[in-house]
């Protein structure tokens, strides 16, 4: 399908909310890297990290964020050591000549996900491998990382989108406090949410569903201002008479074969 849709369209950004790398069995077992793998493939261009993201630990996302050709973004965790911020807070990327800045905000559970990490597990439940090290993390509160990001990225362009693991009420709350942002994509709330004007805002807020089970399509026209003055969006299930891509279906089958349900 997304595909489909850049053949449709140059102007395509393909992008995740969160939450990608755990939950399916065989995210569990590869610890994420066949989902990094099938993303590669699709071409996504950025992902928000998620609490679930850090259900590994931090040592095993950190080896996920080298393989991914795409950045993994959060504006709002950092590693308790040393202050410094766990991924990088935005990206801008540049979509039918005009340039785009994408913001990650990760929810509070992940530093409880950070410092439980779970352990793949192969046939009966035998563990195939310790945990591995993970450093503990704090979130920091989301409207102060997305105001400071806002105002960075706002030095190249006005056309930001939030990529948010926080869930619909606290993007609200964000987009209440933090002017400017054009758009959210958000992830969390496990629903499947057509695109709306946020309340009080000239925002658009969009939510596709989880586990991979939809594609969310948004299209927005937006004036030269960076607010929207058109859009309009669907979600799309991801059924079994959908046609399979090639690649992706023999990228799929290889990690089947190898990882033990």
């Amino acid at each position: 399908m997304i595909n489909q849709e850049k053949a449709k369209s140059p102007n395509v950004l393909v992008v995740d909310a969160g939450n990608a790398l755990y939950g399916q069995p065989i995210a569990l077992q590869t610890q994420g890297k066949a989902i990094v793998d099938a993303m590669n493939k699709l071409g996504y261009q950025a992902m928000a990290l998620g609490d679930g993201d850090f259900r590994y630990g931090t040592t095993v996302l950190q080896e996920r964020m080298k393989e991914a050709t795409f950045p993994f973004l959060s504006a709002n965790v950092v590693i308790s050591s040393t202050g410094k911020l766990f991924a990088q807070p935005y990206t801008i990327v540049t979509v039918g000549g005009r340039k785009i800045g994408l913001i990650g905000l990760t929810n509070p559970e992940a530093a409880k996900m950070a410092a439980q990490p779970y352990r793949p597990v192969a046939g009966k439940g035998t563990p195939t491998t310790a945990p591995a090290p993970t450093e503990a993390i704090v979130v920091l509160d989301p409207i102060e990382a997305a105001r400071q990001a806002v105002a960075e990225v706002q030095k190249e362009t006005n056309v930001i989108i939030l990529l948010s693991h926080l869930g619909q009420a606290k993007d609200q709350q964000v987009l209440n406090a933090v002017p400017g942002i054009t758009a959210v994509i958000s992830g969390k709330d496990r629903q499947v949410m057509e695109p709306i004007k946020a309340a009080a805002t000239d925002a658009v807020v969009a939510q596709s569903g989880f586990d991979g089970e939809m594609l969310g399509i948004l299209t927005l026209e937006i004036g030269r201002n960076g607010q929207v003055t058109k859009f309009s969006g669907q979600s799309r299930s991801l059924t079994p008479d959908v046609p399979d891509d090639p690649t992706l279906k023999a990228l799929v089958d290889r990690y089947k074969a190898e990882v033990k349900y």
